[in-house]
């Protein structure tokens, strides 16, 4: 099986929705391909896990959402009540200390800016924007907590972020690339173990 990796950042408008699918991949006795999507960072936000438990493996991914969305409460540019708005939003005359882990994310993009020269900012008009970075952040950190509740193969995909724990079922996570002018085809593929993959474009964003 391919998992298809999509060269965007999708917009969605409608945020809420959650979709779960539970499909079985295998015999009884083997390891099923648990899905669970929800609209989150405005894009989807797709976690999969192999596993023989049923029970342990949709609590390790509930919980692991449950972070994302967390997370997302802190860093998001779309949500007016995220820490990330309240600083953008600051007045001149006005001081705001920002929470460890904001300091933490701020602190590494600053980093990360030093070390590429600049090419990596996230002031953007006078403004910060962790889109840079806040998608691989939350990934990150949604596997963290899979990987505590002893989930051992899994894959968190938020809109082209995506991070693949274990090998799968196999020697490791096949993952496809679209061709952006014919979404019907593979590109590229290749195996992915305990590692992160990012892509980017715009033939997917609406408009």
């Amino acid at each position: 099986m391919i998992f298809h990796l999509p060269a965007f950042f999708s917009r969605i408008e409608n945020a809420g929705f959650l979709f779960l699918a539970l499909v079985c991949l295998a015999g009884c006795g083997q390891p099923v391909l648990f899905k669970e999507t929800r609209i989150l960072m405005d894009t989807f936000v797709e976690i999969s896990s192999y596993s023989s438990d049923k029970k342990v493996v949709l609590n390790a991914i509930k919980d692991s959402f449950k972070e994302i969305e967390r997370i997302e409460k802190l860093l998001s540019k779309f949500d007016k009540k995220s820490e990330l708005s309240k600083i953008n939003n600051l007045k001149s005359s006005e001081e705001f200390t920002p929470s460890d882990e904001m300091a933490y994310i701020l602190n590494k993009s600053e980093e990360i800016r030093q070390r590429t020269n600049g090419a990596f900012n996230i002031k953007v008009s006078g403004q910060l924007d962790l889109g840079g970075i806040a998608k691989g952040y939350i990934v990150d950190e949604g596997i963290n907590v899979l990987r505590e509740k002893g989930i051992e193969n899994a894959i968190i995909n938020a809109g082209g972020d995506m991070y693949c724990l274990g090998t799968g079922r196999g020697s490791g996570w096949k993952i496809g690339i679209r061709d952006p002018e014919d979404r019907s085809k593979i590109i590229a593929s290749f195996i992915v173990r305990d590692k992160g993959v990012a892509t980017s474009g715009l033939y997917e964003r609406p408009f």
